[in-house]
């Protein structure tokens, strides 16, 4: 999606949401004063009381940081740095991260309880481990073991989870808590998935041998090529820490509701700048409003 497509539809909603809302004094309509994008007044002459229509230290009298603000949420959506959206909006990192916790937990009550597969879908599973080389130096990774899995259709559905242990008990559980009950599965030959076709048609592929099952066709080569899509939206300073999680929650969230998640996304965003108050505070830079 485009910037300016994005930028339409925020307005869009905050236009939507600006016609239910009603005078806080008389329960009158409000409407919006003139040369102001934050402003309300009552319309009713017996009131004519003002208002702030978003309340929250960065909205309040200030169109321009509410346009920053969009766009840095934009640009979190499109995987950027948190430090390049920081130079390039005048947001704060901690402004950044803020949003970026709500976007992920917004994904993530979006993704709750719907898991992928079905009768007939084939699953493909693997792991991979988000993380860099010590010292930039040696084979080893130090990082977070990451499961995936994704659904060989047209959608290509997905599912992403972090691993605290990497052991068969965790990976059945992860596995039954995402993909439905007699969906058919594909994966390595590692022994930690040995236990799966007691609910699931498992099939696999060994790897040492080649990348492809020439005698069955199975393969992962759908999910492993997916790894490479999920790091670089994530980039390499994410790939361990509290932030992690909320990357791969947006990531899950765009691919598996398609054109409708930005919308969806945008409503959530202007309910909480409606109904609770951003934490955020103004302070003066070098003559420049900062956000942090």
């Amino acid at each position: 999606m485009k910037k300016s497509e994005f930028i339409q539809i925020f307005n869009q909603e905050k236009a939507l949401k600006l016609e239910i809302q009603r005078c806080r004094y008389c329960l009158g309509n409000v409407s919006l004063l003139k040369g102001k994008e934050n402003n309300i007044r009552c319309t009713k002459k017996i009131c004519r009381k003002s208002d702030i229509l978003i309340k929250n230290e960065i909205f309040n009298n200030s169109p321009l940081l509410q346009e920053k603000i969009v766009e840095a949420v934009y640009m979190l959506l499109l995987g950027t740095k948190k430090t390049d959206i920081t130079n390039l909006t005048d947001v704060s990192l901690k402004v950044i991260r803020k949003i970026l916790i709500y976007l992920g937990k917004i994904a993530k009550e979006n993704l709750n309880k719907k898991k992928i597969g079905g009768n007939k879908v084939i699953v493909e599973i693997d792991e991979s481990k988000f993380g860099k080389r010590k010292y930039n130096r040696g084979h080893r990774v130090n990082g977070t073991w990451i499961i995936g899995g994704v659904e060989r259709t047209t959608e290509r559905k997905i599912f992403l989870a972090a691993i605290e242990k990497r052991n068969r008990k965790n990976i059945n559980s992860i596995i039954e808590k995402n993909i439905i009950q007699g969906s058919i599965i594909y994966t390595d030959c590692w022994r930690g998935y040995s236990d799966l076709q007691k609910k699931f048609v498992h099939n696999t592929v060994n790897h040492s041998i080649g990348f492809k099952n020439h005698l069955t066709g199975v393969h992962t080569n759908t999910i492993e090529g997916t790894w490479f899509a999920i790091k670089s939206f994530i980039k390499k300073n994410n790939f361990s820490g509290r932030y992690l999680e909320y990357y791969l929650n947006l990531f899950v969230y765009f691919r598996n509701e398609g054109n409708n998640a930005y919308r969806a996304l945008i409503k959530r965003l202007i309910n909480y700048f409606f109904l609770f108050s951003f934490i955020f505070f103004c302070s003066i830079s070098k003559g420049k409003k900062k956000i942090i």
